[in-house]
C-alpha cells in the first residue's frame, strides 16, 4: 500500500467515526477533501499529503468552522481560534504587533508578555490570547497563504461554554472586536478578524493584444480621484460602491442642467407656445428648476438624469445578459440587499431608470442609519454582512457606469507648451 493511500485510509476511518464526509482525490499534492460543519452549511477543506500527517496527530474531528471567518471552534474544549489581518491591507500583523508591544510602558498596555503569546484573563475562566496560529488552524487553512507565513497571528478564546454555532459566532464577534478595539486605541494599530475571500474574479475583457496609444482625452481631476479611490478599495465593498457613486454625484448638476435645457427647448419650439400665457411660462420655470444645481431636485431624480445622460444602455444590457447567472441576479429580488430588479427587455429609458433606482436604493442603505430609514427601507447595510458580500455584481455595474460618466464628460487633451 502506498504512503498516500495509507493516509487516505486513516483519515477516512477517523472521518467516518466522527460523521464527517471524506472524498479522496488525486490532484497534485491533494489527496482528498474533508467536509467540515459550518453552522447550517459546510466547508470543504483540501487535505495535502504534508498536512494529512499533521492532521492525523491532531483532534481535527472536534472542530467546526465559524461563518465566513477564517476561524474554527471546538464545543468540547470551549475554544475558538481565528486568524487576524491588518485593517486595510489584509497583511499578517505579527511583525508590526511585536514592534508596537516592545514599549509597553509608553503605550500602557497591560498584557502578559511571557513566551510568544499575549494572554489576558477575564472573569469566569475566559481568556484571550494573541500568538502564532496553532498547528491545527494552519493545517485546516492550508489554502490561505496568510496562515502559513511567520508573521501570521491568531486570536484564541478559551474557557467558553458554547454548544451552538450561533453562540460561538457571537462570542468571537463580541470578545474579539472588543479586545481588538482596545488594542487599536492603545497601540494605534488596527487589526481585524480575517474573513473568507469574497471570490470576486474578472474574466479578461479582450483576448487580442492590448494596444496602447497616447491619450486623446483629459478628465476632471475630482471624479477621477474618486474613481481611483474606488479601484483601490477592493475588499471593502461599501467603500468601493460609494466611491463610484460619488463619481456620478459629481456630475449631478451638469446632467440635470442638460436635461432641463432639452425640456425647455422642446417647450419653446412648440408652435403653440405663447410668451403671454402665464401657465406656459410656469411650465418653462418648472423645467428650468433643474438648472439651479444639485439642491434643487431630489437625489433620486438627479441620479436618474445623470445615468440617462451618460450611460450606454446597449453596453449595460449586454453586460447583464451575456452571463446567465448575472442576469438572474439582477432580475431577482434580493431581500437583504434591494427589492429593485433590472429587466433588460424593457425600453432603454425604463431600463436605465431601473438601473438608477437600484443604485439609489443601495446607496441609501449604505449612508442612512436605521433610525432615519423609512418604513419601506430595508435597513442599514453593514460591513461584513451577508448583504454586503452580495454587492460585487452591483459594484461592477456601477464601476462601468462611472467609467462612462468620466468618458462622457471628458475633453480633448491639451498640453501646455
Amino acid at each position: 500500500m502506498s504512503g498516500k493511500q495509507e493516509l487516505r485510509d486513516r483519515i477516512a476511518e477517523r472521518c467516518e467515526a466522527a460523521g464527517l464526509a471524506w472524498k479522496p482525490v488525486n490532484f497534485g499534492p491533494t489527496i482528498g477533501r474533508i467536509k467540515f460543519p459550518r453552522g447550517r452549511e459546510t466547508r470543504n477543506v483540501p487535505v495535502r499529503e504534508d498536512s494529512a500527517k499533521q492532521l492525523l496527530a491532531l483532534p481535527f474531528e472536534e472542530y467546526s468552522f465559524l461563518g465566513n471567518y477564517q476561524g474554527v471552534c471546538s464545543y468540547e474544549r470551549g475554544e475558538i481560534e481565528a486568524l487576524l489581518e491588518i485593517a486595510g491591507s489584509g497583511a499578517p500583523p505579527g511583525g508590526t504587533l511585536r514592534r508596537r508591544l516592545r514599549e509597553p510602558s509608553k503605550r500602557g498596555v497591560p498584557v502578559d508578555m511571557s513566551g510568544e503569546a499575549i494572554t489576558v484573563a477575564g472573569s469566569q475562566g475566559v481568556a484571550l490570547s494573541l500568538g502564532a496560529p496553532s498547528k491545527l488552524l494552519r493545517s485546516l487553512l492550508i489554502t490561505d497563504r496568510i496562515a502559513q507565513v511567520e508573521a501570521s497571528i491568531s486570536l484564541r478564546i478559551s474557557g467558553l461554554s458554547i454548544t451552538r454555532h450561533d453562540s460561538a459566532l457571537d462570542a468571537l464577534a463580541t470578545l474579539g472586536n472588543s479586545f481588538l478595539f482596545q488594542l487599536d486605541g492603545r497601540l494605534n494599530f488596527s487589526m481585524l478578524l480575517r474573513r473568507m475571500p469574497e471570490g470576486r474574479f474578472h474574466m479578461p475583457r479582450r483576448r487580442a493584444p492590448v494596444e496602447v496609444e497616447f491619450p486623446a482625452s483629459e478628465f476632471d481631476p475630482e471624479p477621477m480621484s474618486l474613481f481611483w479611490y474606488g479601484r483601490g478599495a477592493r475588499g471593502l465593498p461599501l467603500l468601493e460602491f460609494f466611491a463610484y457613486y460619488q463619481v456620478l454625484e459629481f456630475y449631478f448638476g451638469q446632467f440635470a442642467e442638460q436635461e432641463a435645457r432639452q425640456r425647455i427647448k422642446a417647450l419653446l419650439k412648440n408652435p403653440s407656445f405663447s410668451p403671454h400665457n402665464d401657465r406656459e411660462i410656469g411650465r418653462v420655470l418648472r423645467a428650468a428648476s433643474g438648472i439651479a444645481g444639485k439642491g434643487s431636485r431630489d437625489e433620486r431624480s438627479q441620479l436618474r438624469a445623470t445615468i440617462q445622460g451618460c450611460a450606454d444602455p446597449d453596453d449595460i444590457r449586454e453586460y447583464i445578459v451575456n452571463n446567465e447567472e448575472r442576469r438572474k441576479f439582477f432580475e431577482t429580488k434580493e431581500p437583504d440587499l434591494t427589492d429593485q430588479v433590472i429587466r433588460p427587455t424593457v425600453s432603454d429609458q425604463d431600463f436605465l431608470g431601473q438601473v438608477a433606482d437600484r443604485i439609489y436604493d443601495i446607496r441609501c442603505r449604505i449612508v442612512h442609519t436605521k433610525d432615519d430609514a423609512g418604513d419601506d427601507d430595508l435597513g442599514l447595510l453593514l460591513p461584513f454582512s451577508p448583504a454586503a458580500r452580495k454587492l460585487n455584481r452591483d459594484i461592477d455595474l456601477l464601476e462601468r457606469i462611472a467609467r462612462q460618466a468620466l468618458v462622457h464628460a471628458s475633453r480633448p487633451l491639451v498640453i501646455d507648451s
